[in-house]
């Protein structure tokens, strides 16, 4: 493979995995919107339950994809990096992907993980939080 290649699918790699978490903010944004907007008698405990095992469904998936392409990237860095360059156009290719870490992989892993849980526990506080939750449960 040459060195341009390799360039090419590090950086194309990196777009995808802008991609995947601008998908993971607009799911985020929206069931939190959902849940902060909706009337109360919307927000019924089976629907909480169900959206939030979608969520669960999507968040995993979305990590999995996210945790790929991160060591992807970091395997692909690490190939340019001991690439041997004979040309300039090659030494400046590798001179600035240098510069360009990938995040690492346990990290993306964790941050992951960390805002999935605020996500769920804002569904649930703006499920159970409101005061007149209480009674339109109990009426129904």
């Amino acid at each position: 493979m040459e060195l341009k290649e390799l360039v090419a699918m590090y950086f194309e790699r990196g777009n995808a995995m802008q991609t995947l978490w601008g998908l993971y903010i607009t799911i985020v944004l929206g069931l939190v919107a959902f849940f902060g907007a909706a009337p109360v008698s919307v927000k019924k405990l089976s629907v909480a339950g169900i959206l939030s095992l979608g969520f669960i469904g999507f968040a995993v998936v979305n990590e999995d994809a996210i945790h790929d392409i991160t060591r992807t990237r970091c395997m692909t860095q690490t190939i340019i990096l001991n690439y041997q360059a004979k040309t300039q156009e090659d030494r400046a290719l590798v001179e600035m992907v240098k510069t360009i870490n990938p995040p690492p992989v346990l990290g993306t892993r964790i941050f992951h993980f960390t805002a999935d849980f605020f996500v769920l526990a804002a569904v649930w506080v703006l499920t159970l939080r409101r005061k007149d939750f209480h009674h339109t449960a109990e009426k129904s």
